[in-house]
């Protein structure tokens, strides 16, 4: 039955455990149901989901058709390299397939609004689950049913806007829905959401403090009125911050420095509140709203210089737990003046400022030579506690790539291969890697040739 190659393989891999547990059965329509589902999506992350549910049953890819976005909704939170999760969504799939539900119902059972049945394949994503979800509970349906454009790039910018705007407000409000409804109908252009963080910052200070937000605006009245509240906030005189008692207490970055040059650029760390202050006055942003974040070591935040003159401001976000002992931080906004877009010299010398002192990058600098005697430590660990067999089938394409003394860096050509290792044999790749890496505190599984710059997340030993 499952003779072809390609996109398939990972369904290929898959399918004998699907038989056992009744999921898939041979017939003339299964594959064709699996390639035409799987080019239903611009996203390869969701292309298995969409082939798993295609096979399922003879109908499932009309659902599917008619509706992609349960294909998010049914994926949501699950692995399809796990047998319990295949069954758990298999078997709910299935049921609906064969009691005939009408599509709407089915989308309401997945907590969809029947509205987002608009949008294409080709514009969703992986991961815009809670997205979709925030739509589906908040946006009234008449609303959201004019909000969704009609092409998919114009839904695909639609909603990558929608998600900026969401975790702005989330980050600096902790309330991702604030005036969601607004942005909805509004946020439809590129122009828009390039601008989304800007105008979010008025609305979630706004509605943190009930002052007005007209709900009528459009995108360019509601931008305007933005650029007028951040001149003004730049030259208001700072009354309560400066009564606090730390206005000037400096703050501590460490491991990230206070001073630094790259490219000709210097980054200078606003470790003050006064700093912060000061560097929004000069450029005209709300910088100084953040100054509790960067106190509490959530945010670090430096003023980007050229020949002494500010011509950005970064802002690095903690990634990693508090408790932890190194904390890793990464880029969420660079801004110039008036909240502009920076130059591409700029924006080039910050990347290899954040390259060169992030924590999260520091594994490039320990790259691992390819005869390193510790790789072949963790091979033949791995052939003795698995057999031959099995360290054949997963981990003979294994390569390491960095170990910066914590952090190893490991990768695999595919991500069937890195995927299927993260959910059946982490604990054993641990075991086995922290035995010959003296030090050792996690280990970054990437997919080649992504750079161990950028890994997508750090798998740690205190989490098996």
């Amino acid at each position: 039955m499952m003779q072809k190659t390609g996109e398939l393989t990972a369904l290929q891999w898959l399918a004998p455990s699907m038989a056992r547990d009744g999921l898939i059965k041979n017939g003339d329509w299964v594959l064709p149901a699996a390639e035409e589902a799987g080019g239903l999506f611009a996203d390869e992350q969701l292309r298995l989901p969409a082939q798993f549910l295609a096979v399922l049953d003879r109908f499932a890819l009309d659902y599917i058709s008619q509706a992609p976005v349960i294909v998010v909704a049914a994926s949501h939170g699950k692995k399809f390299t796990k047998r319990n999760d295949r069954v758990d969504v298999g078997k709910r799939f299935v049921s609906e397939c064969r009691a005939g539900m009408k599509l709407a119902e089915l989308l309401k059972g997945y907590g969809l609004a029947p509205q987002l049945r608009a949008l294409s394949g080709q514009a969703l994503r992986d991961g815009q689950h809670n997205l979709l979800a925030a739509l589906s509970a908040v946006v009234p349906a008449s609303t959201l049913a004019q909000a969704i454009p009609k092409s998919p790039d114009e839904q695909n910018s639609w909603l990558l806007g929608l998600e900026s705007w969401r975790h702005h407000m989330f980050r600096h409000f902790r309330n991702a829905n604030i005036l969601l409804p607004w942005a909805a109908a509004n946020i439809r252009s590129d122009e828009a959401r390039t601008s989304a963080s800007d105008v979010a910052d008025f609305a979630g200070y706004a509605a943190r403090t009930q002052t007005t937000f007209d709900q009528g605006w459009t995108f360019a009245q509601a931008l305007a009125a933005s650029r007028r509240w951040h001149d003004e906030l730049a030259i208001r005189p700072p009354l309560h911050e400066a009564s606090c008692p730390d206005w000037r207490t400096p703050i501590d970055y460490a491991p990230l420095p206070l001073a630094i040059q790259f490219d000709g650029f210097a980054f200078h760390a606003l470790n003050t509140r006064e700093a912060l202050y000061e560097e929004g006055a000069r450029m005209h942003h709300c910088v100084r709203l953040y100054s509790d974040k960067v106190a509490s070591g959530a945010s670090r935040i430096y003023s980007v210089r050229r020949d002494g003159k500010r011509v950005a401001t970064l802002e690095l976000v903690r990634t990693r737990r508090a408790r932890a002992a190194t904390p890793r931080y990464e880029m969420t906004q660079l801004k110039g003046p008036h909240n502009a877009a920076p130059s591409v010299e700029t924006a080039k010398a910050t990347a290899a400022f954040i390259a060169a002192v992030c924590p999260a990058t520091a594994a490039i600098r320990g790259k691992l030579a390819t005869d390193d005697p510790r790789g072949a430590r963790v091979r033949e660990a791995l052939r003795t506690r698995l057999g031959d067999d099995m360290y054949s089938s997963w981990f003979r394409p294994l390569d390491f790539e960095a170990f910066d003394g914590k952090a190893l860096c490991v990768s695999f050509p595919v991500k069937f291969l890195r995927n299927w290792v993260q959910s059946h044999y982490l604990d054993t790749l641990l075991e086995c890697c922290a035995a010959s890496f003296a030090g050792l505190e996690e280990v970054d599984i990437v997919v080649r040739p992504t750079s161990p710059l950028m890994p997508r997340r750090p798998w740690r030993l205190d989490e098996r």
